[in-house]
Formats: structure tokens, C-alpha cells, sequence
């Protein structure tokens, strides 16, 4: 296909001041694309897949990730406070409580994810217990295996 995706071609195409598009020339390039690309699902192409069993299984959390959770929130009370009390007229403030949720999600998924976290002892067995979820999916693991599961 020489020459179908040249420069002038898509400019006559695409207007970036009104951002405007040809109508014939997007239906054409899809047309193209569907020739071109390839689309298949799983399901269609791996039979034999049993049907998908999730399970939601809440866990603690381990004490080292309860140290930094409650460090976090001792750091930002006074901005949590003002938030409370103001309740939905602190704009600028939004993007601090959204920093403040993500490190809380941090501190949910490893402690080590943040800083000087690690100690000096940074074996396996240590990693897996200072994370909560860690330590109920490698419990989990090991009783799956012993069953005979299979686990992606």
C-alpha cells in the first residue's frame, strides 16, 4: 500500500485547528485496519479453558505496613482535619489528598515500596512477612499446590 498513509493524504484528512475529520477517509482507514489486524479472543482460540473463578479474599494487614499506614495518616491529619471541616471547598487541596491515597495504597501492597523500608535483613522469608497480602497468598499457594490446582 504505497503512498495510503502519506503526509498530505492525512492532512486533507484531519483539520488539527477544529480538529474536524473526513468521514470517508476514517471509514476507509477502517476498513484498512480490519484487514490488516488481526483480533482474536481466548475463548475463540483455546477451548479447552475452564471458565474464570475469582474469589475476593480480604487480608490483614502485617504490622510493619499498620506502621506506615498510621504514619501517613499522623503526617497529614491537620490537612484530613481541614478537608473534614471545609468539606468540599478546598480545591487546591485535592491533589494532596490524592497523593495521600496513593501512598496509602503503597503502604497496602509492600511497606519496602517506600524508602529505607527494607532493614538489613532482606531475605525472602522477611519480604513475604512484611507484607500481609504476601504472606496469605504464599500460605494460599502452598494448599493449592498440594491439591493439585493449577494457578496463573
Amino acid at each position: 500500500c504505497p503512498g495510503m498513509f502519506s503526509q498530505d493524504r492525512f492532512s486533507a484528512a484531519y483539520d488539527p485547528v477544529t480538529r474536524k475529520t473526513d468521514p470517508q477517509a476514517l471509514s476507509d482507514t477502517r476498513r484498512l485496519m480490519d484487514v490488516l489486524m488481526l483480533r482474536r479472543m481466548k475463548a475463540l482460540v483455546e477451548k479447552g479453558l475452564p471458565p474464570r473463578h475469582e474469589v475476593q479474599v480480604n487480608c490483614p494487614l502485617s504490622p510493619m505496613q499498620l506502621f506506615w499506614y498510621r504514619r501517613l495518616l499522623i503526617k497529614d491529619w491537620r490537612m484530613l482535619e481541614l478537608i473534614e471541616q471545609n468539606e468540599g471547598q478546598n480545591v487546591g487541596r485535592f491533589q494532596k489528598l490524592m497523593s495521600l491515597m496513593a501512598q496509602l495504597r503503597k503502604a497496602c501492597n509492600h511497606p519496602w515500596l517506600f524508602d529505607g523500608a527494607e532493614g538489613a535483613n532482606e531475605s525472602l522469608a522477611s519480604m513475604v512477612a512484611a507484607s500481609g497480602k504476601l504472606a496469605l497468598l504464599d500460605r494460599l499457594l502452598v494448599g493449592l499446590r498440594r491439591r493439585g490446582h493449577r494457578v496463573v
